[in-house]
């Protein structure tokens, strides 16, 4: 399709919010039962899908809406271990962050784009501040989780990854058995509007001076870009404080295309956050 699967899904809000007009009240468990029919409801009376894509994405959300709990596993370029959530879900998910000792946790509310996680998470917040007089709880604890790097295939990766989410999803008390506690401290919560995206100012071959993980000051060196028909290099080093989480695997520069992210505690960027 030449598209981002994991953007554009549907915003279930608004015609939930048609649809429940009048009908929640105090009990949170009858409102949520009301909430995930109503956005089955929704679903179903979209018109027909115009893509493909488009409709595979409402199959995915039509089984996805009614959940507990989201893991949408993904994997960067060469990155870190990092998460994306809203920050009204970040104390729930601290144990996950702790037992996959992930490196980053990027928390905004609306992050731009529709992703496949917001748009089962984000709803319930929006409703509960459309009907502020409901008992409307958070019920849909949805995440977006970057398993590192594309060449992170090993097998001992692997199964540390599955057993910290399965240990995740016991203490929620989805599964049972008995899991291993954190071997890790939850990593902080950090602004997604404070991520960093730098890019090559010309282009050339791109040669990383640090790697993915590393914990930088503004400042440090990131990468240098070589032109060898010109000969200009270029050191770009980042503007603020915070982690290295991923970088581009390209190794030759293209206009327009991020090479190094990182994440930091002050508010850089607004609007749409998501790269595509």
């Amino acid at each position: 399709s030449g598209k981002n699967f994991n953007r554009d899904f549907t915003e279930l809000s608004e015609p939930v919010a048609e649809l429940l007009e009048g009908q929640l009240g105090d009990d949170p468990r009858a409102n949520t039962r009301l909430i995930r029919q109503a956005m089955s409801a929704a679903l179903e009376g979209l018109p027909a899908p115009q893509s493909e894509l488009q409709g595979m994405q409402r199959i995915l959300l039509s089984h996805a809406c009614v959940a507990d709990v989201v893991l949408d596993l993904h994997c960067d370029a060469d990155a870190a271990l990092h998460m994306y959530a809203l920050p009204q879900h970040w104390p729930q998910w601290r144990s996950l962050s702790a037992h996959l000792n992930i490196q980053v946790a990027l928390l905004a509310e609306d992050s731009g784009g529709s992703s496949f996680d917001e748009a089962c998470s984000l709803p319930w917040l929006r409703l509960s501040r459309i009907f502020p007089q409901a008992q409307i709880p958070l019920a849909c604890l949805a995440t977006t989780l970057e398993l590192g790097g594309q060449a992170d295939t090993g097998k001992p990766q692997a199964l540390a990854h599955a057993e910290g989410i399965l240990a995740f999803l016991a203490e929620q008390g989805f599964i049972g058995g008995d899991w291993p506690q954190p071997a890790h401290e939850a990593c902080e919560g950090l602004p997604f509007e404070g991520t960093e995206l730098l890019y090559a100012p010309h282009p050339g071959v791109v040669t990383f001076l640090r790697a993915a993980g590393d914990r930088l000051e503004a400042g440090d060196p990131l990468f240098e870009v070589i032109d060898p028909l010109s000969d200009q290099v270029s050191t770009i080093c980042a503007n603020t404080a915070g982690v290295l989480f991923a970088i581009e695997r390209l190794r030759y520069a293209q206009p327009g295309f991020w090479l190094a992210k990182v994440a930091g505690r002050t508010a850089l960027r607004h609007g749409r956050l998501l790269s595509d």
